[in-house]
């Protein structure tokens, strides 16, 4: 699903980081799961981003975030 409306908005691939090859559907995790792994040294020089999930029966939302004061902790990985 991603990847489709992906490239209909006509939106580069590394524009669009996901961790779904990673770490399979985490559900309600994967926005911060990505965040942290793929995308905090990008986070840390941004003010704000704008993040948009899709689930299942095509439920979606958005958020605008502030990044004003983002401290991350290394990712562990067991």
């Amino acid at each position: 699903m991603n990847e489709k409306i992906r490239k209909k908005l006509n939106i580069p691939v590394e524009k669009v980081p996901y961790c779904l090859r990673n770490f399979g559907n985490t559900s309600c995790a994967t926005i911060p799961l990505t965040l942290a792994t793929q995308c905090s040294d990008l986070l840390i020089k941004k003010k704000k981003v704008i993040a948009t999930a899709f689930g299942v029966g095509l439920s979606w939302g958005s958020v605008l975030l502030s990044m004003d004061r983002l401290k991350t902790l290394e990712f562990i990985q067991y």
